[in-house]
């Protein structure tokens, strides 16, 4: 005989472990991989989304002048104003209206 049942045994063993670790390697590094190019990818998204706004509104410390944001932000206040404006000229109108012109009479 080659290898006593003792040796036979222990070099399973062994050979088994090294497997069973080799195998435990190998998922942590393809694991390790996966959550790489996970962020790396997200990361790209992000980076991506940020080119896009800036296209879109301008960089956010945009120096010496007010970004695109910030225009329309103002724009869309001044507008907002001018239909406050209209809705109370239009409320105060029909008071006005109404005043001198009388109710309605209910019979």
């Amino acid at each position: 005989m080659l290898l006593s049942d003792t040796r036979w045994l222990n070099l399973t063993n062994f050979l088994m472990g090294a497997f069973v670790l080799a195998c435990l390697v190998l998922i942590a590094v393809v694991t390790l991989c996966e959550v790489i190019a996970t962020v790396r990818h997200r990361r790209a998204l992000e980076d991506e989304v940020s080119r896009d706004m800036e296209d879109l509104f301008g960089h956010p410390d945009h120096a010496g002048g007010k970004t695109r944001m910030f225009r329309l932000c103002s724009c869309i206040q001044g507008v907002k104003r001018a239909v406050r404006g209209l809705v109370s000229d239009a409320a105060h109108f029909l008071q006005h209206a109404l005043h001198h012109h009388g109710h309605p009479r209910r019979h």
